[in-house]
């Protein structure tokens, strides 16, 4: 199950401007940063994309050795794992959790300096829903709403997820569920018998977190 939470992603391409003496030094104003890991994310998979160091005329570097340092600052902060594929480009690795605006600086500790932009998408991978219930009189409709999360905590932020919602006890019924295609939903139930029930809900094969809960 996916659903889709926008990530805002700023990248910016520094450099901590040490002295170098070659004239073929990399300049992270030419460099640039391409790949799926800056357009979207999967929450708590890893995502990734690719820097690729070139020189003051804009061409390739051809080999490795360059330090690219990536953070990432916003709705939580976490630091991108560079690997170096020794031809001038290099791997970054990154896990988001939360789904927010965030600003990546991607720092380069040589000479040079650049900026450019990028934006990406979040994507939760299972949804973890939240609830309220209401109190509820036999003979009058009760409602309690569903509001849809990811295991991160993330609002799922639309609809399209499969609850099912029943009622046990002194009388057995099935709640209505009702998608308003934000990432909530609208559950309405009547009990016609006075008594002890347990309302179930169920997403998927598993409960939400505390289902079943006690109606008396």
């Amino acid at each position: 199950m996916k659903c889709y939470i926008k990530l805002n992603v700023l990248l910016v391409l520094l450099a901590l401007c040490l002295p170098t003496g070659s004239g073929e030094a990399t300049d992270a104003a030419n460099s640039e940063a391409t790949g799926n890991g800056l357009q979207f994310a999967t929450a708590g998979i890893l995502a990734q994309f690719t820097v690729t160091s070139k020189d003051e005329s804009g061409v390739r570097r051809t080999s490795g050795g360059d330090e690219w340092i990536v953070e990432f600052a916003g709705t939580r902060s976490l630091t991108g794992s560079v690997v170096d594929n020794l031809d001038g480009t290099y791997q970054v690795s990154y896990t988001a959790t939360k789904s927010g605006s965030y600003e990546v600086s991607v720092l380069l500790a040589k000479s040079g300096a650049g900026t450019c932009s990028a934006k990406s998408f979040a994507t939760p991978n299972q949804a973890e829903p939240g609830n309220s219930l209401e109190l509820s009189t036999a003979g009058v409709q009760a409602e309690f709403s569903i509001t849809a999360k990811d295991l991160y905590g993330n609002l799922r932020g639309i609809g399209g997820d499969n609850f099912k919602v029943r009622l046990t006890g002194v009388d057995s019924s099935a709640g209505i569920v009702q998608d308003f295609l934000n990432g909530t939903y609208r559950v309405t139930y009547t009990t016609t018998v006075s008594g002890t029930y347990d309302i179930s809900v169920v997403f998927g094969a598993s409960g939400i977190y505390q289902s079943p809960f006690r109606m008396v």
